[in-house]
């Protein structure tokens, strides 16, 4: 018999030709599983445990459905708005986001004057000079002097 207080995980054992897994969770219940290999039951033992820990169920889906862009979308709406380095911290997270296809993000000030992150999409209008020069690959050198004159 375990004594009370012991970290050592459970382990599988034998029980009808096949690998029992079972664990005693906090609220006092006992699941167990029956598995064809100890590996199977080993994993199913941690899956258990590691659940068990956590009073509430991941936010994002957890570490096998998050991205990291997700991830540090969280951590913006959670952290960066307090923080003085808040615009240099959320141009890093774009970085990510736009990486990962998502709109960028932002602080800004609701009506109750709270600061909230809000999306957005970057629109970038290229230069006049960019534009031109553009125009010049595409068209005549004739054509371009009468759009420009």
């Amino acid at each position: 018999m375990a004594k009370r207080g012991n970290s050592r995980m459970p382990s599988p054992f034998k029980y009808r030709g096949r690998w029992r897994a079972q664990v005693t969770l906090k609220n006092g219940t006992r699941p167990a599983e029956n598995f064809d290999s100890a590996e199977e039951a080993k994993a199913w033992i941690s899956d258990m445990l590691a659940n068990q820990n956590t009073e509430h169920e991941p936010e994002l889906g957890g570490p096998t459905k998050a991205t990291l862009a997700e991830a540090r979308r969280h951590y913006a709406q959670l952290y960066s708005l307090v923080k003085g380095g808040c615009k240099a911290e959320l141009t890093r997270i774009n970085n990510y986001l736009v990486g990962a296809g998502m709109n960028r993000i932002r602080r800004s000030i609701d009506e109750q004057g709270n600061a909230v992150i809000e999306e957005y999409e970057l629109k970038i209008e290229p230069p006049r000079v960019l534009r031109r020069l553009r125009l010049l690959r595409r068209w005549s050198h004739e054509k371009v002097e009468q759009v420009f004159a």
